[in-house]
């Protein structure tokens, strides 16, 4: 008995001992950290996959474009990698006539690979494994967990530039932050990817000038080789890091480790560029885009060979030599001599353009957002971010210069194109991370030295003072609460305040509401574009095409296997341009230009709202068009433009009353171009739900010529002569599929 108790007792003493070892080993820093980064971690792709309590669904457009190019990759298995890039040095143009009917796309040289890779490999490993988990589910998941990524990757890139606690707290940020969260979401795009690769090259790289290291030199061209794959934005790390050097070579701060290891890196990141089918060699050595890192890669070399050279120039040489190459880079772009780059690019450096190009404004991301906007994005952080930027302009190593550079040169892209507040993200949080961490170090130094006086003087600052300004520090990075409104059920609107990282992540995906955003109570209720695809995809022939406006063409191709003649690409804007100049025209002029296209059906959508959602439940029966914008009746103002018609002959106003305010409107306008607009007649056609619009004349046995809780001109849009209604969706009636009577169009001719 004795030998048992002694044994229980060493065992407990074990124990006890083990105990104590573990938790000196959890006070360590370094595992203190790993636990921190590990919850941010897990919080970041919480937040992300939660979205599949409505099942799991790809988001936005471009999501299942790229699921289609990994299919494409699938069909081929390994060899589908290789498939993709000997595009790359074959003429062979492949074109797929599921889009852009009836040219077609070539997959290849008009596409990144990059998730649709990383899908794919996904896919082989796991099925090799004996996982048999379909593509879709795998393409769905790869971009919100690549994100949650980021967590990690910032927090490399934040202790590189700063320190460990600025990298813990910039890894926090990432993860909740709605800019960064909103578009990399549970089937998100290509982003969720980009942005941790981009985070790790730059870590990457002043990891490799610290150490002197070529394999982490290495680690930084791949991973920038990576974001060129993945996101037509590769444009912008591979230009900062170049404009980089050029500063630091015009302030006199260049080094011989820092040339190296940029020669390196952007050697790498070229031949990605170089080996991409859709950019290829031409981009990479003689664009307008590599303008910059070719002239930083000849200055490095430079440099490398000779740097002597460098300190015999004086400042304002260099300067008038970097201008001149600069000036003749631009003159050789404008004369053709080298590659251009995408509109949207150009559009970003000058918003004045956007004018002239109607294509990019109608685009909501693509939109200038205000300076409220911004704030909305990052509250508080806004103005730790202004105080990061002083001392980091104060400190000014080579490392403060390099994320000074980042955070403004982001901020003015986020400030010109609203969907760069994601790119703004890591910068901000870096850089406000970095204000905050300087204030609490510099408060917990001044309670240290106010322990340590016996004696203050007078003017010194009391410890309670200290305490309250951390305890204000701390409440302004509270994430902040919004006003999110919710759609309980079909009339009636409830306004619930939830945190913003909440509501973004507690929103199921766009096709599955058919584009509204902000529900968080959701209940099914806006499935249309949902049972309008599997309609189409059931019914219409194999060899149907289809017309519609290019916001959906994605979501038709992709999920019915039927051809369009437009889709989010907006490769070609004529053909554009000619779906606009039908929709808008008679229908004998649409019947004209869809015959040429060999349109067999055409698919519109619109957002009906009945009056009953404004308090007026006897008039649930009266619909207005949704007054936000969201169906082609708000986006014909945008076709409008794009076919370089007049707007005004389309677009009409009107006014609800809802007590003593009014709610503004869009009508047809009261003009015969509106009035016999084919897109009008066919998004007004009267189905089972929809008999009355609020700006109709009443029928006579109202009693009364107009619903007297509307003003403005009364208008009526005939049915459609020659498109037959085939399909109204479920259960609302938005998404309408017609087919195109082209025999009864000839006879009447």
């Amino acid at each position: 008995m004795k030998n048992v108790f002694r044994r229980m007792k060493n065992g407990l003493i074990k124990v006890g001992r083990s105990t104590l070892d573990l938790v000196s080993h959890l006070s360590e820093r370094k595992v203190i950290i790993a636990i921190i980064l590990s919850l941010n971690f897990v919080v970041a792709a919480l937040l992300r996959v939660m979205p599949m309590k409505w099942g799991i669904y790809l988001t936005e457009f471009d999501p299942y474009y790229e699921y289609y190019l990994a299919k494409k990759i699938v069909e081929r298995g390994w060899l589908g990698i290789l498939w993709w890039f000997e595009r790359t040095f074959s003429e062979d143009s492949v074109r797929d006539t599921l889009f852009w009917y009836p040219y077609g796309r070539d997959l290849r040289a008009s596409s990144q690979p990059g998730t649709a890779i990383v899908s794919a490999v996904t896919y082989l490993i796991l099925q090799s494994l004996g996982f048999n988990v379909s593509l879709y589910v795998i393409h769905a998941f790869v971009p919100a967990i690549g994100a949650a990524f980021a967590v990690l990757a910032i927090y490399l890139f934040g202790k590189q530039i700063w320190d460990y606690k600025v990298g813990l707290l910039s890894s926090f940020y990432i993860a909740i932050t709605p800019a960064y969260l909103s578009r990399t979401m549970l089937g998100g795009k290509h982003e969720g990817l980009a942005i941790p690769f981009m985070l790790l090259s730059f870590y990457a790289y002043f990891k490799s000038v610290e150490k002197k290291s070529i394999p982490w030199a290495l680690v930084s061209g791949i991973a920038m080789g990576m974001v060129v794959l993945s996101w037509g934005g590769y444009i912008y790390p591979w230009n900062l890091m170049a404009l980089f050097i050029l500063l630091l070579v015009l302030l006199g701060r260049m080094e011989s480790t820092m040339a190296k290891s940029y020669l390196i890196v952007n050697i790498i990141a070229t031949l990605f560029v170089a080996i991409t089918p859709r950019f290829g060699p031409r981009v990479a050595f003689m664009s307008i885009s590599g303008l910059l890192p070719m002239l930083a890669s000849l200055i490095s070399l430079i440099y490398i060979i000779q740097p002597q050279s460098f300190t015999k120039l004086k400042r304002r040489d260099i300067v008038i030599l970097t201008v001149i190459l600069l000036a003749a880079g631009v003159i050789a772009w404008q004369k053709g001599l080298i590659a251009s780059v995408a509109s949207r690019i150009i559009a970003v450096i000058n918003p004045q353009l956007r004018k002239e190009m109607p294509i990019i404004e109608s685009v909501s991301e693509h939109r200038v957002p205000s300076w409220s906007m911004l704030y909305d994005d990052y509250q508080s952080l806004v103005v730790f971010f202004i105080f990061g930027v002083y001392l980091l302009v104060k400190r000014a190593n080579h490392k403060d210069i390099f994320l000074a550079l980042f955070a403004i040169t982001s901020l003015y892209g986020a400030m010109s194109l609203a969907r760069l507040t994601l790119l703004l993200s890591p910068a901000l949080i870096t850089v406000a991370s970095i204000a905050f961490v300087y204030i609490v170090d510099k408060l917990v130094e001044g309670l240290r030295v106010g322990r340590e006086r016996k004696r203050r003087a007078a003017k010194s600052i009391k410890r309670e003072y200290y305490a309250i300004a951390l305890i204000l520090s701390l409440i302004m990075l509270i994430p902040s609460l919004g006003m999110i409104v919710v759609d309980y059920d079909r009339y009636r609107l409830t306004m619930r305040t939830v945190s913003l990282s909440v509501a973004y992540s507690h929103q199921p995906s766009l096709i599955l509401t058919s584009t509204i955003s902000g529900l968080v109570d959701y209940k099914y209720e806006y499935i249309d574009w949902i049972s309008a695809l599997e309609w189409m995809r059931n019914n219409l022939p194999e060899n149907a095409v289809i017309a519609c406006w290019w916001d959906y063409g994605y979501w038709i191709s992709v999920n019915t296997n039927r051809s369009t003649l437009a889709d989010n690409g907006t490769i070609n804007v004529t053909q554009i341009r000619m779906i606009a100049t039908a929709f808008l025209s008679p229908e004998e002029e649409a019947i004209k230009i869809f015959k040429k296209y060999n349109v067999t059906h055409v698919v519109v959508f619109e957002r009906f709202r009945s009056l009953a959602e404004l308090g007026y439940s006897q008039l649930s029966m009266f619909y207005t068009p949704d007054w936000i914008g969201y169906g082609d009746f708000g986006k014909s103002y945008w076709m409008a433009k794009i076919a370089r018609l007049n707007v005004s002959k389309y677009h009409g106003q009107g006014y609800i009353k809802i007590g003593q305010a009014k709610l503004s409107i869009i009508i047809p306008a009261n003009t015969s171009e509106a009035l016999n607009a084919t897109l009008y007649k066919l998004i007004f056609f009267k189905t089972s739900k929809r008999r009355f619009f609020v700006f109709e004349r009443l029928p006579i046995y109202f009693g009364y010529e107009r619903l007297p809780v509307y003003e403005g001109p009364l208008v009526s849009v005939d049915s459609p002569k020659y498109f037959e209604l085939v399909y109204a969706s479920y259960p609302n009636e938005w998404v309408l599929v017609f087919k195109v009577n082209y025999e009864k169009a000839s006879n009447k001719t």
